[in-house]
């Protein structure tokens, strides 16, 4: 099982783990503190586990999670 902790902008994190969950992508994720960036964004620390296998699914969901949300962002 590999461990991964990362930190990502809650918008990112709201779109990938609701990809995790409609398209049963083989993580478990375990969310952590949540902080206000000096730019007004909100930051939180995320820990994924997964086996190494797995590894290609849950980088093109986290890659999709952040195009996704660059688009929310273009559109507001």
């Amino acid at each position: 099982m590999k461990q991964v902790k990362c930190e990502m902008n809650t918008i990112v994190a709201n779109i990938f783990l609701e990809a995790v969950h409609e398209e049963a992508i083989p993580v478990n994720v375990n969310t952590g503190m949540e902080w206000k960036e000096s730019n007004g964004g909100t930051m939180i620390d995320m820990l994924l586990e997964f086996e190494e296998s797995d590894e290609t699914t849950i980088n093109n969901a986290l890659n999709k999670a952040v195009n996704d949300s660059i688009e929310l962002f273009q559109t507001e």
